[in-house]
């Protein structure tokens, strides 16, 4: 990344959130593309409502761009999931479930 870019962590109270940065930016009633693919439907609906107070309208994009780019993509693993033993991961499904949670809060 060059000088043009501003890389931003995510959830840092200083970073804005991306309804937050795309309100501050965009000009009044843009529309903002969106692969349906890659946000899950909650927060499609967070940014939406937010984005629809200032008149922006997220919209649905039917070809993901990078798609059209990524010619040499390898093919997507279907293999079953396996579970590994407690001796390979240090902690059981149910003890990591339990601790995503808690952070998520």
């Amino acid at each position: 990344m060059d000088s043009n870019w501003t890389l931003m962590k995510e959830g840092l109270a200083s970073t804005p959130t991306q309804g937050e940065w795309l309100i501050s930016t965009l000009p009044s009633r843009s529309y903002i593309g969106v692969d349906p693919e890659v946000i899950g439907q909650s927060e499609w609906t967070r940014l939406k409502n937010q984005l629809d107070i200032y008149d922006h309208r997220l919209v649905a994009v039917e070809t993901n761009l990078v798609d059209l780019i990524w010619t040499d993509r390898p093919p997507i693993v279907r293999n079953p999931i396996v579970p590994l033993e407690l001796e390979y991961t240090g902690s059981t499904i149910a003890n990591k479930l339990n601790e995503v949670y808690a952070r998520m809060g």
